[in-house]
């Protein structure tokens, strides 16, 4: 249960019913950890465990948000204990990425419509992009936000502000093909003031097949397609796409209009 299922170095270190059984910055120190998170609507919860040591901490909040929260708050009460027994634990500091003046025609070709998701939402973004820069714009009913990325010479595409600037909060995007598919991966590094900071590095999202999933669109009715909170409604090539509530209007939308968004 302790043992790494994976040993890809961008897999988050999962284990046999653990989140996680290796984090980089108690790895540095010797100290091995392992936690476990769970959430429900305004409900979370955290434990993390490192039997070497003989400590265990477990948080529960309530109110809006996520486990992330949580398991800061029970690293910070690890790390109390730790450093009575003379042990510290560091912060990670982001890598920094080098922005490049342009994007390579090469990765024009990624240009299209995505199913993406997270550990706690699904949905549609288009991507574009320019000379310069490149564009996510997501389509779900609750959130029509709009992102910039710049090319970096690790690359990636690094999100930046509207003055071309790196957030506080660094997000980089890395498209990679396999088996005849194209993935977005996503490395995050995100602050949370008072509390400490978090990476993780995820598959995000999928290019689809435009006209095949409107040809399935087209032919179901928005009741066809209404589950109780989520529910994959056809196979596309070789993957399922789920839909959540916040999608109904686009996917009504898109059954109306054909090949337009």
């Amino acid at each position: 249960m302790l043992t790494r299922q994976s040993d890809a170095p961008k897999d988050e270190g999962y284990g046999l019913g653990w989140d996680f059984v290796e984090q980089v910055r108690y790895e540095k120190e010797n100290i091995k950890v392992c936690g476990k998170g769970g959430d429900m609507p305004y409900m979370h919860s955290f434990l993390l465990v490192a039997p070497d040591e003989q400590i265990s901490t477990a948080v529960l909040t309530a109110g809006n948000g996520s486990s992330d929260i949580a398991e800061l708050m029970a690293e910070a009460l690890m790390n109390v204990v730790l450093e009575e027994r003379k042990k510290s634990v560091g912060e990670l500091a982001p890598g920094e990425p080098t922005i490049t003046g342009d994007t390579p025609e090469s990765f024009k070709q990624y240009a299209g419509l995505y199913c993406v998701g997270g550990v706690y939402s699904t949905g549609f973004c288009r991507i574009t992009f320019d000379d310069n820069t490149m564009y996510r714009e997501n389509l779900g009913a609750n959130d029509q936000s709009s992102y910039r990325y710049k090319f970096t010479t690790e690359g990636g595409f690094v999100r930046v502000n509207d003055n071309g600037k790196m957030t506080a909060d660094r997000e980089i995007v890395y498209f990679e093909e396999n088996n005849g598919s194209i993935y977005l991966r996503t490395d995050k590094f995100t602050l949370y003031p008072g509390l400490g900071n978090k990476s993780e590095s995820l598959y995000s999202g999928e290019k689809m097949k435009e006209t095949d999933l409107i040809q399935i669109i087209r032919s179901k009715t928005i009741n066809d397609l209404r589950p109780n909170t989520s529910t994959s409604i056809s196979e596309i090539s070789s993957h399922r796409i789920l839909y959540s509530a916040a999608n109904y209007d686009i996917i009504e939308k898109m059954r109306q209009t054909g090949d337009t968004i």
